[in-house]
């Protein structure tokens, strides 16, 4: 009896070349896959990451499946693969000890059908280290919380581009994979100082935003109003579709080098001191923090890409030079680093 050959998916990694970023405790992997149908229905049972050293020797092996309690393999929103179409996955194995020698990184997914036909896709990942020319600060002096970063929770890495809402907006890469959200607080750590009924009771708004890095201006927007607080955004999802880049608000875009550009958004609005093709310096202050475009409460989004395009840029990982992790009464500076969604900073460049 011949044996029937099952036609498989196909599978791809989103971005290439992939990034990784390390600290003293932890590598950091931020990239998807996309799954395309292949005419048959299938779903996802487990996923296996291999890790091998540069001698082919295996180092750590993980994997997500549905032995035991949930959640497991439940922790993927989508698990299933239509005949046609396209299947985002975000990497599930996003952090691995800092000690671990990385060369390929092997992915498996163990794919069934309704009959239990199995098969198999792999997917081999070399992520890379990013050497990141500009020399940046943050964006803000004083002390500060990273509201929310890019870890594996963020809102900012987790944009599925095969979502047909994000194709209405012509997204074609998730320039934001390494972005910022940042909000000052006061000597109690607080956002606000009393219940907030207005912009002005958060201390990020009007709060001056410094210049990252030296560089060009090539975009600015700066008539955007700015969200109150309590009440309806001031623009639609039906405005986002039509202008994308409302989502940034009123924005900055400074290109540092021809493969690094700075976008710093939600300013307020007329706020903005800089125009298109003026040089800048680090360390100058551009316009004042706001609550414009797709913005909650007030803060400043920064993020580092490789291009100017907001909608057709990959992000890239970024570090930024002296600042200091507050931890209680202490404190430990940082020469170069990437901060922490959660982190309490202070700045004093």
């Amino acid at each position: 009896m011949v044996g029937i050959t099952l036609e498989a998916p196909t599978i791809k990694i989103i971005p290439k070349p992939v990034y990784l970023q390390k600290d003293e405790h932890n590598i950091f992997l931020n990239f998807d896959f996309q799954i395309h149908g292949c005419g048959r229905e299938f779903f996802i049972t487990t996923i296996t990451l291999s890790t091998f050293d540069k001698k082919d020797n295996l180092v750590v092996r993980k994997s997500l499946d549905s032995n035991g309690a949930a959640p497991g393999i439940l922790t993927l929103p989508q698990r299933e693969i239509p005949r046609e179409g396209v299947v985002g996955i975000f990497n599930p194995f996003h952090s691995l000890d800092a000690t671990v020698d990385i060369a390929p990184l092997e992915y498996i997914f163990h794919l069934t059908t309704k009959n239990k036909d199995d098969l198999k896709l792999k997917a081999q990942v070399m992520p890379v280290h990013y050497s990141q020319r500009a020399n940046l600060r943050l964006p803000f002096d004083g002390d500060f919380i990273v509201y929310d970063g890019n870890d594996y929770y963020s809102h900012h890495r987790r944009v599925p581009l095969s979502d047909p809402l994000i194709r209405q907006m012509k997204i074609e890469a998730n320039s934001g994979r390494y972005a910022y959200d940042f909000c000052a607080i006061d000597e109690n750590g607080n956002l606000c100082s009393r219940e907030p009924i207005k912009n002005e009771d958060y201390s990020t708004f009007g709060k001056p935003v410094h210049c990252l890095g030296d560089g060009v201006v090539v975009e600015v927007a700066d008539g955007i109003k700015d969200n109150v607080v309590g009440k309806p955004q001031e623009y639609s999802f039906k405005d986002f579709i039509e202008n994308p880049k409302l989502l940034a608000g009123n924005h900055i875009v400074i290109e540092h080098y021809a493969s690094e550009y700075s976008v710093i958004g939600h300013c307020k609005q007329h706020s903005i001191k800089v125009r298109t093709g003026d040089k800048v310096f680090q360390g100058q202050i551009l316009g004042l923090a706001g609550n414009s475009g797709s913005s909650g409460i007030p803060h400043i989004h920064y993020q580092l890409q490789n291009c100017r395009n907001l909608l057709a840029c990959e992000g890239l990982p970024c570090v930024f030079d002296s600042y200091d992790i507050m931890l209680g009464s202490n404190s430990k500076h940082i020469l170069h680093g990437f901060p922490k969604t959660g982190e309490r900073l202070r700045n004093k460049f």
